[in-house]
């Protein structure tokens, strides 16, 4: 094999391993995100129909839950609903969380999991389009010209890691000559947290900050931690910094063993995944020993 192909290879062998390591803890991300006790949090910090209830009120308030990609979370009665919306002539969206609270009150909650600020597009006009269309979704339910009225309010809530600043920004629909909310007439929320880098002040972004920086002790504050959130919190990236160095390892040993299998030789693989030659080494011997 010529080198430019080897180089191109390798290059190649390096997004495929950081692509994936993305998108596992992206989706342990999302599964954290989606328990119904996480959600309560978060929902009686920035859902102003919720604020008066208990966490414990407000996870019994919550519906099914789905997420994007992965497999949901398994505490609670959490199952998979439709993620996605799909219209003739309209962008398919796969929404990463999306539930309802229910009982004397009836909302849509949609919760985004975001990396970074400014991604290449207005991301809050993205969230905006989130909402209308989660909204509009609604008007198959409706039967004739007077059940408008049954149209759930929605809000959708994004979470944006790596930003500068701690800042929560909250937009509704508004009378502007008022500056008032209307109570009977207010479809959609749009609430965007960016968590910042600096000493969290905010409660809410304080109690994120712990579950992305898995801070036990600071989250045993809001509730007893479920095997399942402990092992999303043990797998998933920590968005706040980037992937770990020792996710990274992992990931390429992971590769590393599939090469192995395969027969490809152990300088080889070294150059294509750019891991020192004694590492890979190494794992060629533990699996000799452990055949």
């Amino acid at each position: 094999m010529k080198e430019k192909d080897i180089q191109q290879l390798s290059n190649d062998v390096r997004r495929l391993i950081n692509s994936s390591l993305e998108l596992s803890y992206d989706t342990e991300a999302k599964n954290l995100f989606a328990n119904k006790e996480v959600l309560s949090v978060i929902a009686k910090n920035v859902v102003i129909e919720v604020k008066e209830y208990s966490y414990e009120e407000i996870a019994g308030m919550i519906g099914n839950v789905s997420i994007s990609k992965g497999e949901v979370a398994v505490n609670g009665a959490i199952e998979r609903l439709d993620s996605e919306s799909n219209y003739v002539g309209e962008k398919r969206i796969a929404y990463d969380i999306k539930t309802t609270i229910s009982g004397a009150i009836d909302l849509i909650i949609n919760l985004e999991i975001q990396r970074e600020p400014k991604p290449g597009y207005n991301i809050k006009m993205r969230g905006s389009y989130y909402t209308a269309r989660l909204f509009s979704e609604q008007l198959k339910d409706i039967s004739e010209e007077g059940s408008y009225g049954k149209l759930k309010k929605v809000y959708s809530i994004w979470i944006i890691v790596n930003s500068s600043e701690e800042h929560i920004d909250h937009y509704a629909f508004m009378n502007v000559d008022t500056k008032e909310i209307d109570p009977e007439n207010d479809p959609f929320h749009l609430v965007m947290i960016y968590l910042g880098k600096q000493m969290p002040k905010d409660e809410l972004v304080k109690y994120i900050r712990a579950l992305l920086e898995r801070d036990i002790e600071y989250l045993k504050n809001y509730y007893v931690i479920n095997e399942e959130m402990e092992r999303s919190m043990h797998h998933m990236c920590n968005l706040g910094e980037g992937i770990k160095e020792e996710g990274i390892k992992e990931g390429k040993e992971e590769i590393i063993l599939n090469m192995l299998k395969e027969g490809l030789e152990v300088e080889m693989i070294s150059k294509l995944t750019g891991m020192d030659f004694e590492d890979v080494k190494r794992i060629a011997n533990e699996i000799q020993e452990n055949d």
